[in-house]
């Protein structure tokens, strides 16, 4: 790791806001050392929203726990830096990171039941951070906090800050958590899965208004999800992640236009779309191996159709393809040499 320096060949109006190189990342279990993210690296600008898109158990939400230092004690980020304005995160101690979570990166955390704590009201909890970070008196949190409530699209803001979590409704709590996530004006969000569990009226609602914050704000959004509807309406660019690397990454008009990795098109082909008709949706044979339990060569071969033998046994590095888009895949060289020998 380096230490917390400024990065000069990042430094400059043009650096990224967080730039994420080459991370693995670590957990202590009962059968030793498993790496759930290794070797991520991307880049975000200011006021741009990326999503991170995969089954469940690719390591989109470890990799955001480890830009947020949120890993516990029997996880840490072991290899590679994560760059936030020029600093490197992930050198700091755990009291230097209580500046910055909640304050310049928040999260919106994928079930705001279990996130927000039950013995304490909303308002509280929104407060305690507008407290921390911003040095308010109680009376100027709560009437910030309130007035924050009430941007969120919330209704009756003074009794939703007076309620306890059980009493609000899924769609409210989310709305809550965005709020806190919020409260001190971050220059970065990350959002797992924030629609996840609500129905098509509330998501609408959650998706507009995280447009309406970036576009007011200009806050840079890290989204999480697995809904691809929400991406194409949401995203600017797209990382794909599978057992915990990145197999592909672009622009989102490309990817949908044209996916290049097997695993992403068998994302795209499992995805109903409104203009076609078909019988039935495709499916990705197999699961998402464990961490622990990686095979030889692409991570993605035992699952995938157009698999060949230089798959199963040599594993493929993540490589520019036309610009700034990136596949971690044999098959474009396999084409190429194809095509050459014809």
């Amino acid at each position: 790791m380096t230490t917390n320096q400024a990065d000069p060949a990042r430094s400059g109006e043009k650096a990224p806001l967080l730039d994420v190189r080459n991370i693995r990342t670590s957990f202590r279990t009962s059968q030793g050392l498993v790496y759930p993210v290794d070797n991520v690296s991307f880049s975000l600008d200011r006021g741009e929203v990326v999503a991170i898109v995969g089954e469940s158990g690719c390591g989109k939400s470890i990799t955001a726990f480890s830009v947020m230092g949120l890993l516990g004690d029997s996880g840490r980020v072991e290899q590679g830096e994560i760059f936030f304005e020029g600093r490197d995160i992930s050198a700091m101690s755990r009291e230097q990171m209580r500046g910055i979570q909640g304050n310049d990166i928040s999260m919106i955390f994928q079930e705001p039941l279990t996130s927000l704590n039950p013995l304490l009201t909303t308002g509280y909890q929104i407060d305690e951070s507008l407290r921390l970070h911003k040095n308010l008196s109680r009376k100027q949190a709560k009437e910030q906090s309130i007035d924050m409530l009430r941007k969120v699209g919330m209704p009756r803001p003074e009794a939703v800050y007076a309620a306890y979590p059980h009493e609000l409704s899924g769609g409210m709590r989310q709305r809550v958590m965005i709020a806190m996530a919020l409260s001190c004006g971050p220059k970065l969000l990350i959002a797992d899965e924030p629609t996840t569990a609500l129905d098509v009226t509330i998501q609408a609602q959650i998706l507009k208004l995280m447009q309406d914050l970036r576009s007011e704000l200009g806050t840079t959004i890290v989204l999480i999800t697995h809904d691809l509807g929400v991406v194409a309406e949401m995203a600017d660019r797209v990382i794909v992640m599978y057992a915990g690397q990145v197999v592909e990454q672009g622009d989102v008009y490309s990817l949908f236009q044209n996916p290049k990795h097997p695993y992403t098109r068998g994302l795209m082909n499992s995805t109903p779309k409104i203009h076609e008709i078909r019988d039935a949706l495709e499916s990705i044979r197999g699961t998402v191996p464990a961490p622990g339990e990686m095979p030889r060569g692409c991570r993605f071969s035992p699952r995938c159709p157009r698999a060949f033998d230089k798959c199963r046994t040599e594993a493929p590095v993540l490589q520019e393809f036309c610009g700034n888009y990136q596949v971690r895949c044999w098959l474009p060289e396999e084409q190429e040499v194809t095509l050459d020998e014809h």
